[in-house]
């Protein structure tokens, strides 16, 4: 976590103290020194003389401040190592010990110890809830994964990239990389070297690449410009992730990006900026000449590009002399200014706040956005996009660290909704910015240090596919309503699409994947109702579901009672020379009545449920080799008899043409086009889509 992320976290009820051992007077000067430099939140500086202190006397508080350190260096597996040396956990380190967990991606852990922390009398039992339910329900989190591409680009060095900003196609971004001094100047807070606004071109002309991230840890010396991480590597380790000698870098120079701002630094950091939509003015964060307990603030600016440049810069009078102020986002269309502040009377650390620039260019008094969009932890990175507010946070239900959010600022009832993955990780993801509708950037220290990541974003369906066949039959079942529908929040179901099976039985629908609270319902007048639960957890392009089988009820259409006026089986078999084969010929199992495969629509092939009737007819020939077959093959009544016979015949070389090589000789083919029905011909419009799929035929008959 850098410094511009989140900032001054409190210290806590933690006071430096005296070992129960007397303390030798030259680490006692150690320790004081640490402290000093630790209550003026300068963690780099600090480091030294608390490591050194520590190799003699330790302590709980010691190894607090320590950890503390790390953490906001941005070193969390460094943090870890000091924070589990502790033998009293306070609220304080319960906390930081869940957020380290969800890091680490152990959430069972952290929802394990928020569940503890829910049990105490702090006055936090919300947020403690808010952390726990996301890490809980997480997989709502990557229901939308398919939607979104993330690339890393090849502007990334070692140093840290953040804060990306569009504007007229150009991108522009945050970054402490050495700009050509021989000896940078660094942050005494995490020893980095100070931020400034970088350039980063045309967008049309930005590469990606595969980010560098295995950097090996070495020993600091007077030449390194970056403390080092030296403690043993955990799950999540970061590998500091820092360039180990001034001036080197993973990607490119620095010189090959310009500043923007060059007359706009103070002893400090530049960045983040927010440009009108002319380009004509710029508002921007930087360092403050005041100080607050030892520490310099940040404060809001504003610049005018002029023919010899831009301007001097501008202090805004929405800053405040006690509190630091950041993060802008200027709303051409609304003359408003979004910006982020730690000061007095806020909800959180850091909340968002708003101004409108009036007629006279004066901002009227800022206003806190309220706690539909500000929590009790830190928010940032404001962004107004067609109408919608997004901005980061860690005090939302996300997946540990720092997320990107969507805010409802008119829907006072809804919380702000997570982006999730892969926009949000376990680690930190921040300060969105939209290059059009559908892509824009991101910042995020997935691969330890904080990088620029390019998305684009697709809404993504999958299908989901399946049939349905009758019960009494076991067809393919044309013409059923199948209805797609999906469970709310509320519990109940919201119809989403609904079609009628083909020709075939088979229904289809394009679905969100990753989901789990979808159902299939089908519905007729002449069958029950049937639900068939399912979800779309881990498609990635198609899934089959498992046929639906339905009872069909007995009517007079299908006259199912009706034997006098259904064509028998024989009728086929007797019209041949040849004799049947009969039960007892040679005790094997033929069937008298022959075997039946049935046809898809105006076509020659055979529904799958036939596959294993002709495997076996194809069985007993070998087995028997005495054994003849005829094929004979029909159509329904749906047509002219000429084009049906000709179907049939089609129908019948296909089906022959299945018979394997060696048993050709002992077949003969037959076709009798729409002559013997298994069902009565009635109209069409009349007949069910069972009788028409059994009048789709081809009897596969043995004889001797």
């Amino acid at each position: 976590m850098h410094y511009l992320l989140f900032f001054f976290l409190l210290l806590g009820s933690f006071k430096a103290q005296s070992a129960n051992e007397p303390v030798n007077k030259s680490y006692d000067q150690l320790r004081k020194q640490g402290d000093k430099l630790y209550a003026s939140k300068k963690y780099f500086e600090a480091l030294p003389f608390y490591k050194k202190y520590h190799t003699r006397y330790q302590d709980d508080i010691l190894n607090w401040v320590i950890s503390d350190c790390f953490w906001n260096m941005g070193q969390y597996d460094s943090s870890l190592v000091y924070l589990e040396k502790l033998e009293k956990k306070s609220i304080q380190v319960l906390e930081r010990n869940a957020e380290i967990c969800a890091r680490n991606g152990n959430y069972q852990r952290a929802i394990q110890i928020y569940q503890e922390l829910m049990s105490t009398s702090s006055a936090k039992k919300d947020f403690y809830n808010t952390r726990k339910n996301g890490f809980e329900k997480r997989d709502l989190f990557l229901r939308d994964s398919l939607d979104w591409n993330i690339e890393y680009l090849s502007i990334n060095t070692s140093a840290r990239e953040f804060a990306p900003f569009v504007q007229r196609g150009k991108l522009y971004f945050v970054s402490n990389r050495n700009v050509g001094f021989i000896v940078p100047k660094t942050n005494a807070s995490d020893g980095q070297p100070y931020d400034d606004v970088f350039i980063g071109g045309e967008l049309m002309y930005l590469q990606v690449t595969q980010p560098v991230y295995s950097v090996n840890k070495t020993e600091t010396n007077s030449r390194n410009r970056f403390l080092l991480d030296l403690t043993p590597s955990t799950s999540n380790d970061n590998n500091t992730l820092l360039p180990s000698k001034s001036g080197i870098t993973t990607g490119p120079s620095a010189s090959v990006l310009s500043r923007l701002l060059t007359n706009a630094a103070f002893k400090g950091h530049v960045g983040p900026v927010s440009m009108s939509e002319d380009g004509q003015y710029v508002f921007f964060t930087r360092t403050s000449e005041n100080k607050k307990n030892g520490v310099y603030l940040l404060e809001l600016c504003k610049t005018t590009k002029t023919s010899a440049g831009w301007s001097k810069p501008q202090v805004l009078s929405v800053n405040t002399k006690e509190s630091s102020s950041f993060h802008p986002f200027y709303v051409d269309s609304e003359k408003v200014l979004l910006f982020c502040s730690d000061r007095a009377g806020g909800i959180g650390g850091s909340d968002i706040y708003r101004s409108y620039i009036q007629e006279d260019g004066s901002f009227t008094e800022p206003v806190n956005l309220g706690a539909r969009i500000n929590s009790t932890g830190d928010e940032g990175f404001p962004l107004m996009h067609n109408g919608k507010l997004y901005f980061s946070s860690n005090g939302w239900s996300g997946l540990g660290g720092v997320d990107i959010y969507e805010g409802f600022l008119k829907q006072s009832n809804h919380q702000p909704k997570n982006l999730g993955y892969p926009i949000n990780t376990s680690s930190d993801d921040y300060s969105i910015s939209f290059a059009d509708d559908a892509s824009g950037f991101i910042a995020s220290n997935r691969y330890g240090s904080d990088d620029i990541f390019r998305f684009s974003y697709a809404h993504k369906t999958v299908t989901i596919k399946s049939a349905v066949t009758s019960t009494n039959s076991g067809l393919r079942q044309e013409g059923v309503l199948v209805t797609l529908e999906q469970q709310e929040e509320n519990g109940s179901w919201k119809t989403i699409s609904s079609q009628t099976t083909d020709h075939k039985g088979v229904y289809s629908f394009e679905v969100r994947p990753n989901q789990a609270n979808y159902r299939i319902r089908l519905s007729g007048k002449d069958f029950q109702e049937q639900i068939q639960l399912f979800d779309s957890k881990g498609v990635t392009d198609w899934k089959e579901l498992n046929p639906v089988s339905i009872s069909l009820l007995a009517t007079k259409t299908t006259n199912q009672n009706d034997n006098s006026s259904k064509p028998s089986n024989q009728t086929v078999v007797n019209n041949q020379d040849n004799k049947a084969v009969t039960n007892v010929l040679n005790n094997t199992e033929v069937a008298t009545d022959g075997y039946r495969l049935y046809h898809y629509f105006d076509g020659q092939g055979y529904i799958p449920e036939s596959h294993a009737v002709l495997m076996e007819v194809i069985r007993l020939m070998r087995q028997h080799k005495e054994l003849q077959l005829e094929i004979i093959s029909a159509a329904d009544c749906i047509g002219n008899s000429v084009y049906n016979l000709a179907l049939s015949q089609k129908r019948a070389e296909y089906i022959g043409s299945l018979i394997p090589g060696d048993l050709r000789t002992r077949i003969k083919l037959n076709w009798v086009g729409n002559t013997k029905p298994e069902e009565p011909c009635i109209e069409s419009d009349q007949a069910t889509p069972e009788a028409q799929q059994k009048n789709r035929y081809t009897l596969l008959r043995l004889y001797r």
